[in-house]
């Protein structure tokens, strides 16, 4: 498929930016004269990886039948209506605990020389208390 193709060229061209970037804080290692033509190869080699993989997964996304997916009518009954709302609770619960134990300033490790300023009446902005 062309766009499997095209998502390969692009997920290669950002792989190998990325990677030249990380070891030589530039794109020196892909641009550079001498190491052009092994960037060349190496994008190949990625663009054949990732639009494989991409083939395949969209493939079996596009081929697979609908009798093979299992129903499940408590969940499509339970998302008739308002669906986007409710998902958007769900997520909100699950990620309730994380937002409750980091709430800013309950666990943070300048809690207390934030309350020592406050109380010693030396604040200043670098630590503002909530």
């Amino acid at each position: 498929m062309k766009i499997s193709h095209i998502l390969g060229c692009v997920f290669s061209f950002f792989t190998i930016m990325g990677y030249s970037y990380s070891k030589t804080a530039s794109w020196d290692l892909v641009f550079s004269i001498n190491c052009f033509i092994a960037a060349v190869f190496i994008f190949i080699g990625y663009e054949v990886i990732y639009s494989g993989f991409l083939n395949a997964a969209l493939d079996f996304i596009l081929h697979s039948e609908k009798k093979n997916i299992p129903e499940l009518p408590k969940i499509d009954k339970f998302l008739e209506k308002h669906s986007l709302l409710k998902i958007w609770g769900i997520i909100i619960v699950c990620w309730l605990p994380y937002l409750i134990i980091n709430y800013p300033a309950v666990v943070h490790a300048d809690s207390g020389i934030m309350l020592s300023q406050y109380f010693s009446g030396n604040l200043s902005n670098h630590n503002p208390v909530i």
